[in-house]
């Protein structure tokens, strides 16, 4: 493993925000893949990061301040 873990926020938009708020998303420095999915949640965003207070500032000062975004649920890979 190179140093990094796999987290995945699993993140919901409000109706009608979707494409504004990829837009900013996809700028924030850390994220290394964003998806769109289908079901209770919009996006699933991919960030590799094992510092939990740099994984904690991209959550919560980033992609949290980005309009449209509503909630995030944060699962951390187990390997």
């Amino acid at each position: 493993m190179n140093g990094k873990s796999s987290n995945f926020v699993l993140v919901k938009i409000a109706v009608g925000e979707e494409d504004e708020a990829y837009s900013k998303l996809k700028d924030i420095e850390g994220i290394q893949s964003i998806h769109f999915v289908y079901g209770e949640y919009d996006m699933v965003i991919v960030i590799e990061e094992r510092d939990t207070t740099k994984l904690r500032d991209i959550i919560m000062k980033n992609i949290r301040g980005v309009k449209g975004v509503i909630g995030t649920t944060t699962l951390v890979a187990a390997d």
